[in-house]
């Protein structure tokens, strides 16, 4: 049964049912005993005021029997006008009496009706004799008064009085007869009134019974649902059985265990993708963290091999400076040669050991310049592994490299113009002219050679300047390499309490008992 009235409703109802019953039955009650006494007025106004009546003019013609005995018995005329005067005030009384019966008359049935009929018949018939007898008297005819009295009168009354009797013996009757009705009605009244409220008790305990049921059941029904949900047991499929107020609750508990069990659905979804997703970048941390520190350890070693680069660069530097000096004072030899040419085969052999001493330094020099190529190859290696940053270094190491070939080709040429200085001066003093020449072209070629070293000398320097940045940049990118390992870290533990929270989000949320929705 789906209820579709609202609980206030049904309450109202169910009250004014009870307020309607307990209204009718009030209702009825007081209509009985108003009937009751509407009877019990009737005996007390009419039945006991007629019997009254009754006893009032049997009593004034008893006074008058007396009465008129008085007047035929006593020759005082005293007592004959008081007895007279009596009379007439009883006949007064007996006519007013009379009267109101005669009123009443037509509230009693026939016999009774009849009955005061006769009455005042009799009434009417006595009145006559009386005054007969009483006229009698005043004329002095007492035996005649007497005869009236005693032959005509006394039959009639006591006729008035037999009549009187019965007429009190049936109004006595009919009030006790109507006692009876209105006792045998109180009962049943009592007993109605029990029946009733018997009735109406069971009816409201009904109404109540029956709101009982209709709020209670729905409750315990909506309790046992919060209980489940309470529990974690979402997967229990929800029933609105009516559309009152109860039926809202139900309504609203089962949107709450919907929506719950959506929530709890994604929640736990959510916690599973978390879970994964913390693992996976849990793993990638631990492979970044891994290379990060391969590559740490690569910039450090890169830091040493810069270092040692340094180290050479400016260790060719100086022998270039010293190669310079040298050249510089080859060069002054030369100039003093062309000086002395007169004096060439004086200094002949003199000559020929510094020729000697040109080709050793010249071996030295072709040795500084070799060295200097490989280094600047490994310089062009190394600016090549440090790609964009060592663009610049690169294109300093190719110019080293080819002013060490300069260099170098430099040498041999002096190698071989000593060597043929050397044949020149051992071939004799015929050939001191073409010496001179030969000196002052070589004069050339070590201010040539000179500058070649000075050259070396300032690239070289630029080349440890150079390598100097790149160790700065390598030191900066070594310090940022290990804050990235830092970071790693740090990203790595934030994954495992990531991990460590969705898995404790899913044994929370696992509690939880979904229905399955395919």
């Amino acid at each position: 049964m789906r209820n579709r009235e609202s609980i206030g409703f049904r309450i109202a109802l169910g009250f004014f049912s009870i307020v309607i019953l307990m209204a009718a039955l009030g209702l009825f009650a007081a209509l009985q005993v108003h009937h009751v006494y509407t009877m019990f007025e009737e005996i007390s106004t009419h039945e006991m005021r007629a019997m009254s009546h009754l006893g009032t003019i049997q009593n004034a013609s008893q006074k008058q029997a007396v009465l008129i005995r008085d007047i035929t018995s006593y020759e005082d005329l005293s007592i004959q006008k008081t007895a007279v005067k009596t009379m007439k005030e009883a006949n007064a009384e007996i006519d007013r009496t009379m009267a109101d019966l005669n009123k009443m008359a037509s509230t009693f049935d026939a016999p009774v009706a009849q009955l005061f009929s006769d009455i005042n018949q009799l009434l009417l018939a006595v009145r006559p004799l009386q005054q007969a007898a009483i006229s009698a008297v005043q004329d002095m005819e007492i035996d005649v008064a007497k005869d009236k009295v005693y032959k005509e009168l006394r039959p009639k009354q006591a006729e008035l009085n037999t009549t009187l009797d019965r007429a009190h013996t049936i109004l006595e009757k009919s009030s006790h007869d109507s006692v009876t009705v209105a006792e045998k009605m109180v009962q049943r009244l009592v007993l109605i009134i029990g029946v009733c409220t018997a009735v109406g008790a069971i009816l409201a305990a009904s109404i109540g019974w029956w709101l009982t049921r209709t709020i209670k059941e729905p409750i315990v029904y909506a309790v046992a649902v919060a209980q489940t949900v309470a529990n974690g047991d979402l997967s229990s499929a929800i029933h609105v059985r009516s559309r009152d107020e109860t039926g809202q609750l139900m309504l609203a508990l089962k949107d709450m265990n919907e929506h719950l069990s959506d929530t709890v659905s994604q929640i736990r979804d959510g916690s599973e993708s978390i879970a994964t997703a913390a693992a996976e970048i849990a793993v990638g941390n631990f492979d970044l963290s891994s290379r990060t520190e391969k590559q740490a350890g690569s910039l450090q070693e890169t830091a040493a091999t810069m270092e040692e680069l340094t180290a050479t660069v400016r260790q060719n530097a100086e022998n270039a400076r010293r190669a310079q000096q040298l050249a510089e004072e080859a060069s002054q030899a030369a100039i003093d040669g062309c000086v002395a040419v007169a004096h060439a085969v004086e200094v002949m052999d003199t000559i020929n050991k510094s020729s000697h001493a040109i080709v050793e330094i010249i071996s030295v020099i072709d040795g500084i310049a070799f060295q200097t190529n490989i280094l600047a190859l490994n310089a062009a290696v190394i600016a090549a592994l440090a790609g964009r940053e060592g663009s610049g270094f690169a294109v300093v190491a190719d110019e080293v490299r080819a002013l060490a070939e300069r260099s170098s080709k430099a040498a041999r040429q002096i190698a071989a113009l000593v060597g043929e200085s050397v044949s020149q001066v051992e071939s004799g003093s015929t050939m001191v002219h073409q010496a001179g020449n030969t000196i002052e072209q070589l004069a050339v070629s070590i201010q040539r050679v000179s500058e070649i070293v000075g050259e070396i000398t300032t690239a070289s320097n630029q080349q440890a300047d150079g390598i100097a940045q790149v160790n700065v940049a390598v030191a900066e990118l070594d310090g940022v390499t290990q804050q990235n390992a830092a970071l790693v870290e740090q990203a790595s533990a934030a994954a495992d309490s990531l991990k460590q929270q969705s898995e404790r989000l899913a044994q929370l949320v696992s509690v939880f008992k979904i229905a399955h929705k395919y």
